[in-house]
């Protein structure tokens, strides 16, 4: 049996922690805004891995039904939707389309700042497991 490497998140957490200490430590000597940065940086890395997993499939099913397509390039799909807008086959009133809009711009939030979301009281359409609930400094 070979010995396995711990995962990206268990070793990302590691280093938030020990950022967290130098912080602590630090808080006289000018350097914690750095570790604090630093800090965020490795919070908002755990927060991409482990949702970003949950929130693509979300999106690509989204988008799919809005635009009617079996595409599953998320990318080539969010470019469609562009086109879709643009061309007025779509009409930015549509129910799906703001739907999937908050629900989108929810999910990054929950990524790139998940203490926005709490402080603006908006609710995400479903709670994700990865959240680690902290709060950025």
């Amino acid at each position: 049996m070979t010995a396995r490497s711990p995962e990206a998140p268990v070793l990302l957490r590691a280093v938030s922690a020990f950022l967290q200490s130098l912080i602590r430590e630090e808080a006289a000597g000018g350097r914690d805004w750095e570790a604090r940065i630093a800090r965020n940086c490795v919070e908002l890395v755990c927060r991409e891995l482990a949702l970003r997993p949950v929130h693509e499939p979300a999106q690509r099913q989204r988008l799919q039904t809005l635009l009617g397509s079996s595409e599953t390039d998320l990318s080539t799909l969010d470019a469609q939707l562009c086109k879709a807008l643009h061309a007025g086959e779509i009409h930015w009133s549509n129910p799906e389309l703001s739907a999937h809009l908050r629900a989108t711009t929810i999910e990054q939030l929950r990524i790139d700042n998940p203490r926005y979301l709490r402080l603006s009281g908006v609710t995400a359409p479903h709670e994700a497991s990865g959240d680690s609930g902290k709060e950025a400094s």
